[in-house]
């Protein structure tokens, strides 16, 4: 059996796991929404040069909040994300970003109320905030991974069995820091000496 060395006294002085999860997970609920609405405001700047919008714009804005709120509280996209990949995270985000507008064209087109500075501006809406909110999570990535790096919010994990694949575990776990799990070490197991 192997186990790791024992920490340092100061890494009593570190958040609690899941703190910071839990943090970055409340961050990106409430930033979505405002996203959303300030990239509608933005677009209508854009488009229109000033932020007057009309009643019906306000109902489209009020009707993607809707759409948003359905799509994305139903999602998993705020629960952890430790170790999946990014590309995976911001790929599902689009995703559930192209199914709130795809629903707000087909809105649109079937009660036929948008002409055609409408459509732009909710294309253009669509362009602002699918960036920003991919943005927004590639920053709350960085901040997390800078904070595992530096030992806040890890998790801690004991292997059992003491193959070539449990070996491959570790050399990836501690090469990729960002993910925040620890091995604390393994043990082998009669299985692991029968030859199959």
């Amino acid at each position: 059996m192997w186990t790791a060395p024992s920490q340092s006294h100061l890494e009593q002085w570190r958040a609690p796991s899941g703190r910071l999860t839990t943090t970055f997970g409340i961050i990106l609920r409430i930033s979505d929404p405002l996203i959303l609405i300030c990239t509608a405001l933005a677009a209508y700047r854009l488009q229109f040069g000033d932020l007057q919008l009309s009643v019906n714009y306000w109902r489209l804005i009020a009707i993607t909040m809707l759409l948003s709120l359905l799509v994305l509280g139903t999602s998993a996209l705020y629960s952890s994300w430790r170790g999946r990949s990014l590309l995976a995270e911001l790929a599902q985000l689009l995703l559930k970003w192209l199914l709130i507008f795809g629903a707000l064209f087909a809105y649109v087109a079937a009660i036929q109320v948008a002409d055609t500075q409408a459509t732009l501006w909710v294309q253009m809406w669509f362009w602002l905030s699918a960036s920003a909110v991919l943005l927004s999570r590639l920053l709350v990535r960085s901040a997390a991974a800078w904070a595992r790096a530096r030992g806040s919010d890890l998790h801690t994990a004991v292997l059992v069995g003491a193959t070539p694949d449990t070996q491959k575990i570790i050399d990836t776990l501690r090469e990729n820091s960002w993910a925040g799990i620890t091995i604390r070490g393994w043990f082998s197991t009669r299985a692991d000496r029968c030859v199959i």
